[in-house]
């Protein structure tokens, strides 16, 4: 096969097309019918020659990563213009805020707009779902538990005594949980003293 020949006005004008279109580089060498190593050799030879060493001197890859920038930034304007949270909200806020935009945008953009990790995004929406969660199923179990005991003890049982019963029964749990569930359910012993 034999070897074809560009002219510095070809490449110049491929270049220029790479820089200011946004079509796919794939695309755009496919419909020339130049192999990538080819063009990758070109750029180089276009940032050695306008002696391009740092990304704020011209040339059609920082030009094109510039625009992809800007696009980016756009998007996040987009994001921050939809959403309703300061920026010096408590993080809670600001997870609230990105569970309602995620429908709208891509959630890595969504947590790049509102300075939140990823893992957290997702954690947060994991814990959010708790009606299907094996510790919420538990919790609300316990509260079952709970409830019946103190009725069946006449208001008297504190969280200790609900501890030590619950253990008889099979089931372990600390004090500061049961405490933790009884304050939750609004739920206080009556304490009874005898003379």
């Amino acid at each position: 096969m034999k070897r074809q020949h560009y002219t510095k006005e070809e490449k110049e004008k491929l270049l220029f097309r790479y820089a200011s279109e946004p079509t796919d580089v794939k695309d755009l060498l496919q419909e020339v019918g130049i192999p990538k190593s080819t063009f990758n050799q070109w750029l180089r030879e276009y940032d050695t020659k306008h002696n391009c060493r740092c990304e704020n001197d011209f040339s059609p890859r920082n030009f094109r990563c510039l625009k992809a920038r800007i696009l980016r930034l756009a998007d996040i304007i987009a994001v921050l213009n939809d959403s309703y949270c300061p920026p010096r909200a408590p993080l809670r806020e600001h997870l609230n805020e990105a569970e309602r935009l995620q429908g709208s945008y891509n959630v890595q953009l969504i947590c790049d707009a509102i300075n939140i990790s990823k893992d957290t995004f997702y954690n947060h929406i994991k814990r959010n779902h708790r009606d299907r969660a094996w510790f919420f199923l538990r919790r609300e179990e316990l509260k079952k538990q709970i409830r019946e005991l103190f009725d069946d003890s006449s208001l008297i049982y504190g969280a200790r005594k609900m501890v030590a019963v619950l253990r008889k029964r099979g089931v372990v749990v600390s004090t500061r949980f049961v405490r933790e569930l009884m304050a939750e359910m609004g739920l206080i012993s009556v304490r009874v003293y005898s003379n």
